[in-house]
């Protein structure tokens, strides 16, 4: 009867030919070829919902399972008999046995008032959905509890029992599954008990709906997430529909989220700041890049739903913007953009692309919304590097290629600077490769209690004449990135230990080494010299002072100083000199005293070493990385 009904319609087209076009192929199906060449199958329509329904359909001809319509909130917009049609065709391919049982009536209601056509279709419409309806499975009990799904209720039935479990083989929970795939979640670790869900079998394998395919994948492989969580354990009123809503996002395609959002029931104020509002902002500015919103995704890392919404946010951004106003994005310490540059630039500028995942990654820890589209962009990388051939054996910190294997997350993998520093780079490293090895590793490893010597990393902005324009570019993203690392540090430990967090005062020691010049010119004399009119007295006086002034000065000096070999070599040659001056009598060893002082003092960190700040930098309170580094710009 679908044949004929097909046959009578096809030159009319419309949505009666391709329904009995479908009810065909699944009944007696032809090979996808004699679908692709009837041109006589509409393909397309002015009404929204009707080419939703249209394309899926004609997906489901040439076996494709189209996202087109993901869930049963998809149909939302068709009107009058296409939607009974519509909800029909669909469920009986993914639809909930309930959900079936109620479209089964509404159609057995309709085609006693059609004629003609759409009479014939509603009849084969009816067998379809009751031949769908035969495949359900599981003793009474099961079936009763099933009966509450696409409904709130669905999230208060009990747990399965033994007999309910082995009422139905394998294959059929995974259908059971697939068509309800919001089970509560102690059925679905019962499931899992049971060897029924078996992670290693759905990462292999995969179904239609995507969204019931890939929320399955996730529960599966997160133990402990529990569905109930983008409701905040708070149940309300309407909230199966919202956990469709929220859920479905995990596939692409389908109606407007927010069209969806004006059929369902109103979201209660307490859940406006949990992870339905959080979600919310994206439908109700659904094709726009919220930066903003997608960091306050950070709250819920454990959502895989947020990590695809930040992925997509992402992907928005490349289709968006150009590379220049990506780039100014980056600049400005918008990571999001940093990773859509890397996306764009790996085959063309796979060094640079590397550097751009890096950052991001190195703040992965700290964002971990961005967690996902890291790990998905390593293994772009990944790929990438072993089709161009550059993988190695082994790297070597002083050559370029070291930047090649900068692709983990893995702290443990980083060595610390000071040993990197070790390394002499080659010529063509020095430009970029080199210090911005060290710049990413600072990044990864974070701001340690030690510090970290910043003069290498000067080389970034004294070699800037000898770097492309697209590095860079990319200096400046990674320096932006470095500035905003102490700076958070900075404001943490000024909300810590207040005025305490500063522990030197560079400006200050600089002053004293100074002050130190003139000490000795008034002392020297008195303690060393011994002019004729000095007393014994004055002279041990003088040098008592002049040792204590000493010794306080190394040790102000020797405190921010972060490498202890050079710690201990100020000290030493301090002390050296300074009674080398006294028992020589040599105002020269002297002079070399003041400027070993002055040299260090003038050379501290200035802004982090030892757990302490620079003085002026709290004061201000303002990190200014470009400068410290050197750049005129």
């Amino acid at each position: 009867m679908a044949d004929i009904l097909l046959r009578r319609s096809i030159e009319q087209g419309g949505l009666i030919s391709i329904s009995a076009a479908f009810l065909c192929q699944m009944w007696t199906p032809l090979p996808p070829v004699y679908w692709r060449t009837e041109r006589r199958l509409p393909q397309a329509s002015e009404d929204p919902a009707k080419q939703r329904l249209l394309q899926w359909l004609y997906g489901q001809l040439l076996n494709q399972n189209r996202s087109h319509i993901n869930h049963r909130l998809d149909l939302v917009g068709l009107d009058g008999i296409w939607q009974l049609v519509g909800s029909a065709l669909w469920a009986g391919h993914s639809g909930s046995w309930v959900w079936l049982k109620h479209i089964l009536k509404e159609i057995r209601t309709a085609k006693a008032s059609e004629t003609g056509l759409t009479q014939t279709l509603l009849v084969l419409v009816e067998q379809w959905v009751m031949q769908a309806l035969e495949n359900e499975k599981g003793v009474d009990s099961l079936q009763l509890k099933l009966s509450a799904y696409e409904s709130d209720a669905i999230f208060k039935a009990e747990p399965l029992n033994y007999e309910e479990i082995s009422s139905m083989s394998k294959l059929d929970w995974m259908e059971c599954i697939r068509r309800h795939p919001l089970i509560p979640d102690t059925w679905f670790r019962q499931l899992e008990d049971a060897q029924i869900i078996v992670f290693e079998e759905i990462r292999d394998d995969s179904f239609f709906p995507h969204y019931a395919d890939a929320l399955c994948f996730y529960r599966a492989v997160n133990r402990d997430f529990k569905l109930s969580s983008c409701w905040a354990d708070e149940v309300f009123d309407g909230v199966f529909n919202w956990a469709l809503w929220f859920y479905s996002h995990l596939a692409t395609g389908g109606a407007e989220k927010q069209t969806i959002r004006g059929t369902l029931t109103e979201l209660p104020d307490t859940q406006t700041t949990q992870q339905l509002g959080l979600l919310l902002l994206f439908s109700e500015e659904e094709g726009q890049y919220l930066p903003d919103a997608v960091t306050l995704l950070n709250r819920y890392p454990e959502q895989f739903v947020f990590r695809l919404i930040v992925d997509r946010q992402v992907t928005l951004a490349e289709s968006l913007f150009n590379h220049e106003v990506l780039m100014e994005k980056a600049k400005s310490g918008d990571l999001m953009a940093v990773m859509a540059l890397s996306r764009l630039i790996k085959e063309e500028h796979f060094d640079e692309a590397i550097v751009l995942w890096n950052i991001v990654a190195a703040e992965s820890l700290r964002f971990p919304h961005l967690q996902a589209v890291v790990d998905w962009q390593q293994q772009s990388l990944l790929r990438v590097r072993e089709e161009k051939g550059l993988e190695q054996e082994s790297y070597e910190y002083s050559k370029p290629e070291f930047i090649h294997a900068m692709l983990t997350t893995n702290r443990e993998w980083f060595t610390e600077p000071k040993l990197i520093q070790e390394n002499d780079p080659v010529d063509e490293a020095k430009p970029f490769h080199y210090p911005m090895l060290l710049l990413l590793t600072q990044l990864h490893l974070g701001l340690s209690e030690e510090g970290y010597d910043l003069s290498p990393l000067k080389e970034l902005a004294n070699r800037r004449e000898k770097q492309t324009a697209l590095q860079r570019d990319v200096t400046d993203v990674a320096v932006t990135q470095l500035e905003n690392v102490y700076q958070n540090r900075l404001e943490q430990d000024i909300e810590v230990k207040g005025g305490k967090a500063a522990t030197y005062s560079k400006k200050r020691l600089v002053f004293l080494s100074i002050a130190m010049f003139l000490v000795w010119i008034f002392i020297f004399p008195w303690s060393v010299l011994s002019f004729p009119d000095a007393t014994f007295e004055q002279v041990f006086r003088s040098s008592v002072f002049m040792t204590v002034i000493q010794g306080l000065l190394i040790w102000q000096i020797s405190r921010p100083i972060i490498e202890k070999s050079n710690k201990n070599k100020y000290i030493g040659y301090s002390l050296f000199t300074y009674f080398a001056a006294l028992i020589f009598k040599a105002p020269f060893i002297a002079l070399v005293n003041v400027f070993s002082h002055l040299y260090l003092a003038s050379s501290l960190p200035p802004l982090y070493a030892k757990g302490g700040w620079n003085r002026a930098v709290v004061a201000t309170r303002k990190i200014n990385m470009r400068k410290v580094l050197g750049f005129k710009k």
